[in-house]
């Protein structure tokens, strides 16, 4: 471990400190780190105090690590409304905890220090996202006593061939590069990886009757939804029309919404995003589809991720991809004729959220964790 050498104190990110801010990006960005495992390592350039509707019960703040005039890390503490156990409480995301540590040795003690400031403020706090087990953060949240668990990733293939010639996992050895580009040249892998999605699809009963159209906004129908769903949730963000609202109805952006009904009743929502990527290091030169966050009445899980995947499948797609932990929803998930990959997206549960989870945490069993719930559609 090393040692600070300087005294730091923990502060609210107010305009004053944004020279002191650039100054901390360029110093990171001099020693060469700009991303670590698809985390961003430079801190916002304007101060991050924002309510958002209050509807949606939802606010964020950033928090420095200074010592004198200097900026040596920081934080985002997001609180929103969450079901836990059947109760609406806040809760905390610790979000993009960043240390000059990460270049210098005598700031190490930084991320710890963030983390405990975060604690302190809100001890019912979670993280999403952070990269995998092996990065730092995960490491020192692990060592904190938080609980960790994978957030599983699904994927499915529409154009085999597309696939197997860009995704960066099957080209990390010459060997690797070989077969797939057999596989693709041959259509042996195309027609392997299409078989294999087909056997594992099936349409559950409850899809009868059921019409998908795209929406625009969140509106009223998305409180029944919510209403209906949350039963089978013991830990899960409020998903009602005010925070779906808030967080996915913001002009301008690329987000893909659909939604299903049965019977002229709302039974679920979907969110998602077409992305064409170039030279990515996850996806090379494919065009991802992801489903990014969604919610359906108790039985309409399989429907809605049918509806949402035959949505991308209207932007011609070469991939499907998404993080889902509800268990109900990956079993729809796999229904649908997705498979499981390695997965790199946590969720992580602070000590005293653990305490309330109680032995939720051990088999994720209601636990409703997705890329909604972290920083979005980050590399995707």
């Amino acid at each position: 471990m090393g040692r600070e050498t300087v005294p730091i104190t923990i502060v609210p990110y107010e305009a004053a400190h944004i020279p002191a801010v650039l100054a901390f990006n360029a110093r990171v960005q001099q020693a060469g780190i700009r991303e670590a495992h698809g985390i961003q390592t430079l801190l916002a350039e304007t101060n991050v105090v924002r309510q958002w509707s209050p509807e949606s019960a939802r606010t964020e703040e950033a928090f420095l690590a200074v010592d004198g005039e200097a900026v040596r890390g920081g934080y985002v503490l997001e609180r929103q409304a969450f079901l836990l156990n059947g109760e609406i409480v806040s809760i905390g995301l610790f979000r993009h905890p960043l240390s000059e540590g990460a270049v210098d040795k005598r700031y190490a003690l930084i991320g710890p220090r963030l983390l405990r400031d975060a604690l302190r403020r809100e001890p019912l706090v979670y993280g999403a996202g952070i990269g995998g087990y092996q990065v730092a953060a995960a490491r020192m949240l692990k060592s904190s006593g938080f609980h960790l668990e994978t957030v599983p990733f699904y994927f499915r293939v529409q154009h085999a061939a597309r696939f197997l010639r860009e995704i960066r996992l099957l080209r990390s050895s010459r060997l690797r590069r070989f077969a797939s580009d057999a596989g693709a040249a041959t259509g042996l892998g195309a027609v392997g990886i299409l078989l294999v999605q087909y056997l594992r699809s099936g349409r559950s009963p409850t899809h009868q009757g059921v019409s998908a159209r795209q929406i625009e906004t969140f509106d009223g129908w998305a409180d029944s939804v919510w209403a209906a769903s949350r039963q089978t949730i013991d830990f899960g963000a409020v998903r009602n029309r005010a925070v779906s609202s808030a967080r996915y109805d913001v002009p301008g952006n690329l987000l893909v919404k659909v939604a299903i009904e049965a019977g002229g009743e709302p039974c679920g929502w979907a969110v998602c995003l077409a992305t064409d990527h170039r030279d990515n290091k996850y996806f090379g030169n494919l065009k991802v589809g992801s489903i990014i966050d969604c919610l359906a009445k108790p039985g309409f899980e399989g429907a809605i991720i049918d509806a949402a995947t035959d949505r991308l499948k209207a932007e011609d797609v070469d991939l499907i991809v998404t993080n889902q932990l509800l268990p109900v929803v990956g079993s729809a998930l796999r229904l649908a004729g997705f498979l499981s990959g390695p997965s790199n997206y946590l969720f992580a549960a602070s000590p005293a959220l653990k305490i309330r989870l109680g032995s939720s945490t051990t088999d994720a069993r209601r636990i409703h964790i997705n890329r909604g719930d972290g920083d979005g559609p980050v590399n995707l």
